[in-house]
């Protein structure tokens, strides 16, 4: 989740969507934070203080505020602090959670972590500052304390409402989605224009709906001429991000009202610029709480939760039910709009972009093959997504994934800025590795037969793994490592990780 939270990060206040609405205090307070860890803890317990009576305001239905415990790790996870009713207090290392000393690494890679504390709910947040400028600055934006504070307290109601309301005690229903390679979050590789550009015509006309009350029924029935179309042309696509659209563009409302209820310089949804104008399907979900600001505008809140707890619509169904589509409409209206978004997504997901280089790269080199990577099962070895993930469409290719710039930590191996490909069926990952750097000692030839992570791969050989400088290695832990070496049919040399759980 926070994955996609990392890509849609803010770039300030001045966007089309900072607009007040029913939803946020004309006149609130403005945020001025210093960037430092212990000015950011500060301001979070006071802020806590300030935004956590706006819970049953914001959503009225099966929250329970004694939920929403937060704990705050410096980003050296040498310092925790509770924040909560009591204000700030730090937590002795003795009581850190169970659930984090078990697992560190866990908090790294998505920088929250559901837990028990001293049998309280609460929700660990990590001050990933230098992670978050360094993710704004590759899409070319400026970081800003104040905001990124802002950030850091929409996160944590947002992952509390994933955990403690759609999970809780009375678990949403989740509507059906697809399966096998109509996996819910995942982007077709490459990436398709059409499907991408209706949702973001969507996504504009709801923000002109919101700062232009006068133009709002016009907005309206333009937005649900390009909901019938998305339904229409690409229906798979809407069963495959249903659940998505729900789940996140309500915890989405739920964090970001909240906070803006009482700072009034914090927008209601992310900036829609940059990577927000060309967002993917995993994330584009995110981007419609809108429709659901806008539909508690409408005086229809007590509709909008009972919807969304049933599963039975997304945000923009939920606002657009009733509205009809206009006769006739002329869709060289929208060029200008249409021509915006196209231009943002080809430099950012085309064969030029600096963000998918490493995906066409990997691609091209794995067709070519010839080249050795490791092969662990990607779940539980707790492979966490960082720009993305993306479903290949090559036939080629056919059945795997990719993600791009992803953290990895492997059981034994932990690895950082690679685009890891996997067989989407078994759930494997394929880690490139520089084969000239990797010792394998004890190797004896063995019966061949099929691998049971990658289907038509062939096993050869068992052997240790004793040392090897993958691409981009911060750190080699517990070796030696036991394998197997293996192939797969375009010749690339496979060494699968027997003991990674």
């Amino acid at each position: 989740m926070l994955a996609m939270l990392l890509l849609l990060v803010s770039a300030g206040c001045s966007d089309d969507s900072k607009s007040d609405s029913d939803n946020g205090q004309k006149g609130g307070e403005t945020v001025q934070v210093a960037d430092d860890f212990e000015s950011r803890a500060d301001w979070l317990a006071t802020a806590y203080k300030k935004t956590k009576p706006m819970i049953a305001s914001v959503w009225n239905a099966t929250v329970n505020p004694d939920d929403f415990v937060m704990l705050f790790v410096s980003e050296d996870m040498k310092t925790i602090y509770l924040i909560d009713d009591n204000g700030k207090q730090k937590v002795p290392k003795a009581d850190w959670p169970e659930a984090f000393l078990n697992d560190p690494d866990e908090l790294v890679r998505g920088s929250f972590l559901i837990v028990k504390y001293k049998g309280r709910n609460s929700c660990m947040i990590l001050d990933s500052r230098n992670a978050s400028m360094q993710k704004m600055q590759s899409f070319g934006l400026a970081f800003n304390p104040s905001e990124y504070a802002c950030d850091l307290l929409e996160l944590f109601y947002h992952e509390s409402f994933h955990a403690y309301v759609q999970d809780g005690k009375n678990k949403w229903v989740v509507p059906p989605i697809g399966s096998g390679d109509e996996l819910s979050r995942e982007q077709v590789f490459p990436i398709i224009h059409e499907p991408r550009i209706y949702r973001k015509l969507m996504v504009q006309s709801l923000i002109n709906a919101l700062n232009n009350k006068d133009s709002k029924t016009e907005n309206y029935s333009r937005a649900k001429y390009w909901l019938n179309k998305f339904n229409t042309d690409f229906p798979k696509e809407v069963a495959r991000v249903k659940e998505t659209d729900i789940h996140e563009g309500t915890a989405e409302y739920f964090g970001r009202t909240i906070v803006k209820s009482v700072y009034s310089d914090y927008p209601l949804m992310q900036p829609f610029e940059g990577p927000n104008l060309a967002a993917t399907l995993s994330t584009e979900s995110y981007l419609l709480s809108i429709a659901i600001n806008l539909a508690v505008s409408d005086g229809r809140k007590d509709e909008v939760i009972s919807c969304f707890e049933k599963g039975e619509r997304s945000p923009i169904d939920v606002l657009l039910k009733d509205v009809a589509v206009p006769t006739g409409y002329d869709e060289k209206a929208d060029k200008a709009d249409w021509d915006r978004i196209m231009v943002v997504i080809n430099k950012m997901y085309g064969p030029d972009s600096p963000i998918l280089k490493p995906l066409y790269d990997i691609l091209a080199a794995h067709r070519s093959g010839s080249n050795t990577y490791l092969v662990t099962k990607s779940r539980e070895s707790g492979m966490v997504q960082g720009m993305g993930s993306y479903m290949l469409t090559d036939e080629d290719v056919a059945g795997y994934s990719c993600e791009v710039a992803a953290t990895v930590l492997l059981v034994n191996v932990a690895l950082e800025g690679c685009t890891i490909m996997w067989y989407a069926s078994s759930d494997a990952n394929l880690v490139p590795v520089d084969a000239k750097s990797m010792q394998i000692t004890n190797e004896m030839q063995i019966d061949s037969h099929p691998s049971e992570l990658i289907p038509g791969a062939t096993i050869t050989s068992e052997a240790t793994l004793t040392s090897f400088t993958p691409s981009e290695t911060v750190e080699v832990r517990n070796l030696p490592i036991n394998v197997e070496i293996g192939s797969d049919k375009f010749g690339n040399k496979l060494i699968f990780l027997k003991n990674d759980k």
